[in-house]
């Protein structure tokens, strides 16, 4: 009978494991990438829709993926050593991998589950965060209250100061009382929405042990109901520092979340079809060395969210768009228990209007693809209010649809309204939190009165016109 991986286990491998430095592991990565890549003849299909992905292709990558973590194993950056696994290992915590999960308490218990492919459950929700925060803007418990009022949403992700009492938060000191004032200052959000009992994915930005342990306190920091965020760094790398993390909030019933699902095509793993490979990889690696159970997983793209020309044609652009994180997503689906968040997204909008009718179109075509692939709906990077409400009205809408429905509409969508491209990735707006604090709140409040907590004009005008569209189209929005 094979010993289950504990994290005692994983500990004791990432100070016992063979050393390598850093630039050894990287040049490895790559030549095994390229060796599975040729070796499983994994490549993209050729059909231009973005949703037709056959046995072949998923079996392919899921041995491709074992065979990486059982020969390479993954590293450890904080001691230079790799933490190798057998296939008996690796098989073994795979099967213990859970479908579902109960978070949050009281009234707000929830049970978060891994969803199918075309699955006719409504997924999950998940608001919030994964963001900084800063006092120069309004207090955080009104945003708090607004992105938890609709009781559809599940789990709050939280925030973390970048500025709190006029002071940038910097070392472990500053960290700890950070961490905990950002749970109490979201613990008076949800009480002041009635959402006392829901649970809270704490968002460690400083990673630092220390700060997370202090989090933790049954009346206003990390309950062991709520969660926390432990994240695969690019290239299959891990800390030791969110190892003791793990240990600690496992013992203390903790769920935990990886952010670092994702790859992009272009680094050490090569082209798109060794970041498929290393997203799989990463995803299993998440389980084994962190205990994440839930999981932003699958997310595939080539540097830069590619601009995809209009049309139906242009097969080659979608596939780089859709496909490689769908072919995951699939994959992950099919061979494990995984709890998926998101899937199918189209990147953050080149403007700055986040009640324009782009960014509601983009948007539906996101919660309406991550829905009908399998995934539970999770908005974070502190959207809008407004954009939340549109993400869980637009995925209700797609229950109910099957794939071919679903590429038929992305497609024809984008065919219509982008002309010129699918708009894929802008700037990053959560790095304005740190330099310029008015930018980052002034496009939020052009959607949203935070203070009378409801939507402006200006996004309802928008959305009555998004919805006509759509409904026209044939999604059922009521």
């Amino acid at each position: 009978m094979v010993k289950t991986i504990s994290l005692l286990d994983i500990a004791e491998r990432a100070h016992k494991g063979p050393r390598m430095e850093e630039k050894e592991w990287n040049l490895g990565l790559f030549r095994k990438m390229q060796q599975l890549v040729n070796e499983y003849s994994i490549e993209l299909p050729s059909s231009p829709d973005p949703f037709h992905v056959d046995k072949e292709i998923v079996n392919s990558l899921w041995e491709a993926a074992l065979e990486f973590l059982s020969e390479k194993g993954v590293y450890c950056i904080s001691t230079n050593r790799v933490l190798n696994f057998t296939e008996e290992e690796i098989a073994e915590a795979i099967r213990e991998i859970p479908r579902d999960i109960q978070v949050g308490s009281g009234k707000d218990t929830r049970t978060i589950s891994k969803r199918c492919i075309e699955d006719s459950k409504p997924p999950s929700i998940q608001s919030g965060g994964h963001s900084a925060w800063s006092d120069d803007l309004f207090p955080l418990p009104l945003m708090v209250r607004a992105l938890v009022k609709n009781k559809r949403v599940d789990i709050i992700e939280g925030f973390n100061f970048a500025k709190l009492n006029g002071i940038e938060i910097h070392g472990l000191p500053a960290e700890a009382y950070a961490a905990r004032r950002q749970m109490d200052l979201v613990r008076q959000g949800l009480r002041e929405a009635g959402r006392e009992g829901m649970a809270v994915t704490f968002y460690p930005i400083h990673t630092h042990t220390s700060s997370l342990i202090a989090s933790i306190d049954p009346d206003y920091g990390l309950r062991r109901t709520d969660g926390i965020l432990l994240s695969i760094l690019p290239d299959i790398k891990v800390e030791t520092d969110l190892i003791a993390a793990s240990l600690v909030f496992e013992e203390y019933g903790c769920y935990r979340v990886n952010g670092g699902a994702f790859a992009l095509a272009g680094g050490f793993c090569g082209g798109i079809e060794g970041a498929m490979i290393e997203s799989l990889v990463k995803t299993l690696a998440a389980w084994i060395v962190y205990r994440d159970s839930i999981q932003y997983s699958g997310a595939v793209s080539k540097g830069l969210q590619p601009r995809v020309s209009g049309g139906r044609k242009d097969s080659a652009a979608w596939k780089t768009a859709i496909t490689p994180s769908f072919i995951v997503q699939k994959t992950v689906t099919e061979k494990t228990n995984v709890i998926r968040f998101g899937g199918i997204g189209f990147g953050r909008p080149f403007n700055d209007d986040l009640c324009s009718e782009e960014l509601l179109l983009l948007t539906a075509l996101s919660a309406i693809g991550t829905t009908i692939t399998g995934g539970n709906i999770g908005v974070g990077e502190t959207p809008p209010p407004t954009t939340l409400e549109w993400a869980i009205e637009t995925s209700d809408a797609g229950l109910g649809m099957k794939l071919d429905e679903a590429s038929d509409l992305i497609l024809r969508v984008i065919s219509e309204k982008f002309p010129n491209g699918q708009p894929g990735t802008g700037i990053d707006r959560r790095m304005l939190i740190y330099s310029n604090p008015s930018a980052f709140i002034k496009p939020l409040d052009k959607c949203y009165d935070f203070t009378k907590q409801r939507p402006r004009e200006a996004y309802e005008k928008n959305r009555r016109k998004v919805r006509k569209y759509l409904s026209n189209l044939g999604v059922p929005l009521n």
